[in-house]
């Protein structure tokens, strides 16, 4: 069963949740398993999206996977002599979502491509689950975040094109 529809509800624990995320450790299992309250925006049967809970942009939302996947650096690049592309449909899916919720929610950043779509490498991330940021607009964030802390091709911080870009050429996702 598929819920593309935007949300401005916040969601608990006494709501039922049909799947088992007993095994993963993060919050973010925690919200699968609806144990603390959350904002969504869409939820589909592989992916959840939902606000940040410090937002460093007018729209800060995580596009998560549902089953657990620790971090970008655990896709796997399909090798060359397979047709398994399950990293780059899980990256591709995500990226659509994101792309769904930026076009609801802010359209004229959608608009003007004023966003930022981005994995924070490990160490750099705070969830050990894979999460993709979707900020917008991107020309109101602060300079730290934009320029820093969100800044795509770092050490740190990496775009979900350049991802999809690696995978399809069968090369690491970061």
């Amino acid at each position: 069963m598929e819920n593309n529809n935007i949300s401005n509800t916040t969601k608990t624990a006494t709501e039922s949740s049909p799947k088992d995320y007993s095994s993963n450790p993060t919050v973010f299992g925690k919200i699968l398993r609806q144990e603390i309250p959350y904002h969504p925006y869409i939820e589909t049967d592989t992916l959840l999206s939902f606000r940040d809970r410090t937002p460093r942009a007018p729209l800060h939302a995580l596009v998560i996977t549902k089953q657990y996947i620790p971090s970008v650096q655990s896709l796997q690049s399909p090798s060359l002599s397979s047709n398994d592309d399950a990293s780059i449909e899980v990256v591709s899916s995500m990226k659509e979502m994101a792309l769904q919720i930026i076009q609801s929610q802010q359209p004229t950043a959608y608009q003007n491509q004023d966003y930022i779509l981005a994995f924070h490498v490990p160490p750099f991330h705070s969830v050990h689950h894979l999460h993709l940021h979707v900020l917008a607009p991107a020309s109101e964030m602060s300079f730290i975040f934009r320029y820093g802390i969100f800044a795509t091709g770092t050490i740190w911080c990496t775009g979900v094109d350049d991802v999809l870009k690696r995978l399809k050429e069968r090369k690491r996702a970061v």
